[in-house]
């Protein structure tokens, strides 16, 4: 194991030194800050290994003298943003050194709610405990099966005079996500191009490949039949992956479904057909020409009112009633 993590910090080193001087071949001048910056990472790896397998102790005297002497104090090197996945296990880090037998308590800050003192429990959520290690100066507090709700201010504190002894720890709880876009339905025209976008968004890892499948099979990129081609894109704990159809069929019909090795999954349903206006009835479109009987009442109703309140005026021709009549024939 050490072996393995001498070489990964070897490589990392390596890589480091490639970014910060361009490389360079055998026998060539390396910048001094890049070998600078892979020295202190192979150290960095190193100290943070060790402390893993438990090869370097903890709270070491050394520490203490910096921290002055018998005082009790935080344990170096420990993080201060701890980021969880929904579903997933987190462990808050809280090691404190030359405690003297003094109590340790964990309290959430968004409502002050007191979790855990020393090994006691005084909160039912069986999720939240004390992760019981040998050593007697740990008290990470481990929260299994993580909820969004989780996310927040926790703050590890030993009570001292005349000042409390205190540590915070910001927890985020993100949520996987996967979207694609345009939309959960999409109605194209037969002969055009279809491009639905997957995207898939998770808190620590990237996802390795995004899958499509079809009405439950398998879409394979590069498929003559269907004409299909699919390309992915990596990001920061994101990766979006892009269906295209060309030259789309009715049997390209159906549902599709994103899936990621992290079974996080969307899907989207497209309706492939020949003449998009014949998808829709005549009933669903309103027509804005009036009625003939509409016409006809309209036309009574002018000339009465007209004869009533002014006779001398309201006289109909003989062109006045053919206009009125072939608008009628043309509205129908």
């Amino acid at each position: 194991m050490i072996h393995f993590l001498v070489n990964l910090a070897l490589s990392l080193s390596m890589v480091s030194v490639m970014r910060g001087g361009h490389f360079r071949p055998p026998g060539s001048r390396v910048r001094r800050e890049s070998v600078n910056q892979g020295v202190f990472m192979v150290f960095t790896v190193l100290l943070c290994s060790a402390r893993v397998l438990n090869t370097l102790p903890i709270c070491t005297e050394e520490e203490a003298r910096r921290h002055n002497g018998n005082t009790p104090y935080f344990e170096d090197f420990l993080p201060n943003l701890v980021i969880g996945q929904e579903g997933g296990h987190v462990s808050l880090p809280c090691v404190v050194c030359k405690a003297n037998q003094k109590s340790v308590a964990w309290i959430r800050k968004s409502d002050v709610h007191l979790l855990q003192v020393d090994r006691n429990k005084f909160y039912a959520d069986k999720r939240f405990h004390i992760n019981p290690l040998d050593s007697p100066d740990e008290f990470s507090l481990e929260i299994q099966n993580l909820q969004p709700r989780d996310s927040g201010l926790y703050e590890c504190q030993v009570p001292m005079e005349p000042k409390k002894l205190s540590r915070v720890i910001d927890l985020k709880v993100i949520v996987p996500n996967a979207t694609i876009i345009p939309g959960p339905k999409m109605i194209v025209k037969a002969g055009s191009q279809i491009n639905m976008t997957c995207y898939m968004t998770l808190s620590k890892v990237t996802p390795d490949l995004i899958f499509w499948f079809h009405n439950g099979s398998r879409v394979m990129d590069n498929n003559k039949t269907n004409i299909l081609t699919i390309t992915q894109e990596r990001g920061n704990y994101t990766m979006k992956s892009t269906l295209t159809i060309q030259n789309a069929r009715e049997d390209h019909t159906g549902n599709y479904t994103c899936i990621n090795s992290m079974l996080n999954a969307t899907s989207t349903y497209v309706h492939v057909i020949r003449d998009v206006t014949s998808h829709f009835s005549k009933n669903d479109v309103t027509s804005t020409h009036p009625t003939p009987l509409l016409l006809i009442v309209s036309m009574i109703v002018t000339i009465v009112i007209g004869l009533i309140f002014c006779p001398a005026l309201v006289v109909p021709s003989l062109a006045t009633i053919i206009l009125l009549w072939l608008s009628i024939l043309n509205s129908e």
